[in-house]
């Protein structure tokens, strides 16, 4: 073979593998650039996702603001399932009251009796200290949790009239209240149950005067506290209301099935508007027995929102728990806790 044809078949070579090894750059190139493009589009549609998640929580808590009315009923519009669409996707808005059960941290322990859930290895564990979050019970529980949710809860505040004065001690020191100021407000609470006497207000606390007590113990404590009942009596579990009219009303099992059946037919009817409402079908003096546990308003509530695809493929869920209240006549809503 001639020197001519050698150097012609080293080039032949070299310009093969420079063209093998150009594709395999292009080759790189174009998949780098289709996933870069995969990615991009990726990013695109959990954006959008992520915009239509928090629109439907967003529509939950417009839907609290628009209610007209200081009483909540289970046929009220917040109540009914919100479904749209949004950026190509579907989304559903669920809102429930959350706040309408016992406060686990501060409802008598005798009103759980009745429950075959509760035992008394889940008080050992409460008077370690106060429970931000139910979910932190849940082994303790163990495989009645599910069951003790639907009447538990850790929203709401304190009761001055009703709830155990030993939760209102561990709240007092966890606000780093020392032990004297907090046995000053304890002793006078429970000398004042003693005698029967009901706070109407918080207000009267600001004109408490116990030696010693100091006028930034009030203060620390005010926005803990209520002297109103937590639980709307229009949208309260059936077995809730049995616990609490049981114990308060202190009649026999007959009779408390006849008034909770007189209050579940009279909420559904008409709605319960006003607790003094129920004077049509109780006495007075029973009514009062009852009034510090109940309110006819919702205040917590939990906002659920699922994203589907066109295709009504699960896409994301993103639950917002909220607190509603009234100011200046309007209704404020404040996020508590956003989960995804």
């Amino acid at each position: 073979m001639s020197f001519t044809n050698k150097n012609q078949g080293y080039a032949l070579i070299i310009v093969l593998w420079t063209i093998v090894i150009l594709s395999i750059i292009l080759t790189s190139l174009v998949d780098e650039v289709s996933l870069n493009t995969m990615l991009v589009s990726n990013n695109l549609q959990q954006k959008r996702t992520d915009q239509v998640a928090v629109s439907g929580v967003m529509l939950g808590i417009n839907q609290l603001k628009k209610d007209k009315t200081d009483y909540d009923t289970n046929n009220d519009q917040w109540t009914k399932v919100i479904e749209g669409e949004l950026n190509n996707l579907k989304y559903k808005v669920r809102i429930k009251d959350i706040g309408s059960k016992f406060n686990i941290n501060y409802n008598s322990y005798q009103l759980f009796y009745s429950f075959g859930w509760w035992n008394r290895e889940l008080e050992k564990r409460l008077k370690q200290g106060l429970i931000s979050d139910l979910v932190l019970m849940k082994d303790s529980f163990g495989k009645d949790y599910d069951q003790a949710e639907k009447f538990l809860t850790t929203y709401g505040k304190f009761n001055l009239n009703t709830d155990r004065l030993e939760s209102l001690k561990q709240l007092m020191l966890s606000l780093q209240i020392n032990e004297f100021q907090t046995g000053l407000v304890i002793d006078y609470l429970r000398k004042q149950r003693k005698q029967n006497n009901m706070f109407r207000n918080i207000d009267k606390l600001d004109k408490l005067y116990l030696k010693g007590l100091a006028a930034s113990t009030v203060e620390k404590i005010e926005p803990y506290i209520t002297t109103k009942g937590r639980i709307n009596i229009n949208i309260a579990r059936q077995e809730l209301l049995s616990a609490i009219l049981s114990q308060q009303l202190r009649v026999g099992l007959d009779s408390s099935h006849l008034y909770i059946n007189k209050i579940l037919n009279y909420r559904q009817e008409n709605g319960i508007k006003n607790l003094n409402n129920l004077q049509r079908i109780m006495s007075v003096k029973k009514l009062e027995a009852i009034k510090p546990y109940f309110t006819v308003t919702s205040h917590y509530f939990l906002i659920t929102t699922k994203i589907f695809s066109g295709s009504n493929n699960f896409k994301k869920e993103v639950k917002a728990i909220v607190k509603r209240k009234k100011k200046n006549n309007q209704w404020q809503v404040k996020i508590l806790r956003w989960q995804e």
